[in-house]
């Protein structure tokens, strides 16, 4: 706990104290202010300004109507007492990745559109909310007396399932939660899938190591992003895809080692502690083959008929693709569970579409790690692992820093 004494050392605390009476008392008094809404509450909309009010107590928000649609959110205790107000974009107010049940906190979302008052919630945002989608926009005491007991109700825990709400540390510095993304960032290029981003990962910390791996002219697996890409980063001129004498003899960007099957192989043979996640290849039978340490092999598959082949060739960790999931009919997490699937490799923009779903599979101990990390601006890996670790397990990561907890403050 800090004190104002603690923040005034080189000052006379008492002429301090006679000076700022007036301020202080102010202070003393908006802190013990109650603004309690067990009473009910209802929401009026006039001349942009957003009153939301019972018979003892109201609230009045300036809209500021600079989006289609955007939200009014009133956060309270587990009484109804009024915390604080904010005002937040429509993706941020359907956004629950910064929700943490721990704090027992309700919210009102007042969604205003085009000038009008769409619908309002009331809940924990998380799973019990109750909504109004047309006049009177209100809630009744009977309605808040019937939330506050469901909601008080609730056993208070720091665990969901078998995905433990782990500390910001203890994530951060969990090496099985970081894939190196195609190998990891290695001089400032991505996409490299070579020998010495593999090295300099590995150096960093991580056990996880996705290559994109697809098929030369001849036959033969290697480790590349895609033939045009691959194509950019050697200067190669020739036809694509090229031959694997080809693809061995050129450097990526003058100076990064590419890898086929046989380096891959010996690679993972010096690092017995590291695990390969492929990606792009969908063959899992013709891979196996190639691939000498299938107990150090995590597969992203994109069709249950590969799946299933990996399932019945005894790969322990076959990992389907997020939009595998949308052809489940029925209980997706029943599905799953009786296949021994574990780990499922998603979107992190889900968040915006399939919070819920997320939700629902992290509750249910699966590990889902998170694609598309860096590719929306401001979406990196600090982003997902301080707002959004309480939906996935792991993540698709460019670059981390194991030793050092990120700034979550930004």
């Amino acid at each position: 706990a800090k004190f104002i004494s603690d923040f005034l050392a080189s000052e006379d605390i008492n002429q301090f104290i006679e000076n700022q009476k007036i301020a202080l008392a102010a202070l003393n008094n908006a802190a013990l202010s109650r603004a309690d809404f067990t009473a009910g509450l209802a929401m009026a909309l006039e001349n942009n300004q957003l009153r939301i009010h019972n018979d003892q107590h109201s609230i009045d928000v300036p809209v500021r109507l600079m989006r289609p649609t955007e939200v009014v959110e009133v956060k309270f205790n587990s009484q109804m007492v009024q915390l604080n107000t904010s005002q937040t974009s429509l993706g941020e107010a359907l956004n629950n990745n910064h929700i943490d049940p721990r704090f027992n906190y309700l919210y009102l979302q007042v969604f205003i559109q085009n000038g009008s008052i769409e619908k309002i919630k009331l809940g924990n945002r998380i799973d019990h909310v109750i909504e109004r989608s047309s006049a009177p926009f209100e809630f009744s005491a009977a309605d808040i007396e019937g939330l506050l007991a469901h909601h008080q109700a609730k056993p208070k825990t720091t665990q969901t399932g078998t995905n433990e709400m782990i500390t910001l540390k203890d994530y951060t510095q969990d090496s099985a939660r970081f894939i190196a993304h195609a190998g990891g960032v290695i001089g400032g290029r991505k996409y490299t899938n070579s020998l010495q981003a593999l090295n300099h990962s590995y150096a960093q910390g991580f056990r996880l190591f996705e290559l994109d791996i697809i098929a030369t002219a001849d036959g033969h697996w290697v480790a590349a992003h895609d033939w045009p890409q691959w194509q950019k980063q050697t200067q190669y001129n020739g036809e694509l895809p090229p031959d694997l004498e080809t693809f061995k003899a050129l450097k990526l960007w003058n100076q990064y080692t590419t890898m086929d099957a046989e380096a891959i192989n010996q690679w993972f043979a010096q690092h017995p502690d590291a695990i390969l996640v492929t990606d792009k290849i969908n063959q899992p039978k013709q891979f196996l083959a190639h691939f000498d340490h299938t107990d150090r092999l995590m597969m992203e598959l994109f069709s249950w008929t590969a799946v299933e082949q990996a399932l019945q060739l005894g790969i322990k960790q076959v990992m389907p693709t997020g939009d595998l999931l949308h052809q489940i009919p029925g209980n997706k997490i029943q599905h799953l569970k009786k296949l021994e699937i574990q780990n499922i490799a998603v979107s992190r923009r889900w968040i915006n579409q399939q919070a819920m779903l997320l939700r629902q599979l992290s509750k249910a101990g699966f590990h889902l790690y998170a694609f598309h990390v860096n590719f929306d601006k401001g979406k990196d890996e600090t982003h997902v692992v301080c707002r959004e670790r309480n939906y996935f397990y792991g993540l698709y990561a460019d670059r981390w820093d194991f030793d050092t907890l990120p700034d979550c403050n930004n």
